[in-house]
């Protein structure tokens, strides 16, 4: 008798390239459409104010940006500046601002409240913070997020400012999902919403933005104003 090895195994038959492109795209679009809940989300609901994208594209930072503003302001005002945050901010320069006014008897100091409280207590969207990279956000920002977020009522007391506001900012953020582990938990909490999107595409400039939204119901497309009706 003649000895035989083994038969090695063989090799799975792959899938056809075109089933292959069509099942990738589909989680991209999948993932495209939680991205778009998750913005709505937090849009409606304050308690769901803070946004945290895990191992976004930093090319894709400034696109999340303009569609979460866009999305708060509503298809009848424009999107407000966003304010963002990093290493280097002070706490007098988010929660005050001194303004100097000249007039007939001369001039004269106020101290009014800075860009993280300025607009809580005003009509019109609600203000954007923006928070490129998490693990380096500064003490200051740190504080006023744990503060802020997901808050009623928070009490300002800094020098010159004294009063009660009812937080309306929605914050967005970005880390490395390797990087989280270094977050402090009472941060961390603060971010109700967290996705990771390291896969994330979003539409091209020919496809219509309101796609994200196609599968959310009418109750949240009205809660949030800057998502149109569905006309399908």
């Amino acid at each position: 008798m003649t000895a035989t090895g083994p038969v090695p195994p063989t090799s799975p038959t792959p899938p056809p390239r075109g089933a292959a492109d069509s099942a990738g795209a589909s989680a991209h679009d999948d993932l495209t459409r939680r991205l778009g809940l998750a913005l709505v989300c937090a849009a409606a609901d304050p308690a769901l104010g803070g946004v945290l994208l895990l191992d976004l594209d930093p090319r894709l930072v400034e696109p999340v940006v303009r569609l979460f503003g866009g999305i708060l302001a509503g298809a009848t005002e424009p999107a407000r500046p966003p304010l963002v945050l990093g290493s280097a901010d002070r706490d007098e320069d988010l929660w005050t601002r001194t303004r100097i006014r000249g007039g007939e008897h001369g001039i004269t100091v106020r101290t009014e409240p800075g860009p993280l409280v300025e607009a809580d207590d005003a009509h019109g969207a609600p203000p954007l913070v923006v928070v490129p990279d998490l693990v380096r956000l500064g003490v200051a920002g740190m504080r006023a997020a744990v503060q802020l977020l997901g808050a009623e009522v928070a009490t300002v007391e800094r020098s010159g400012l004294r009063g009660t506001v009812r937080p309306r900012a929605r914050w967005l953020a970005t880390c490395r999902a390797a990087d989280a582990g270094r977050l402090s938990r009472h941060l961390l909490d603060r971010f109700a919403v967290r996705l990771s999107v390291a896969e994330l595409r979003l539409p091209g400039p020919a496809e219509a933005p309101e796609a994200l939204f196609a599968d959310l119901p009418a109750a949240w497309r009205t809660a949030a104003g800057g998502v149109r009706p569905s006309t399908g």
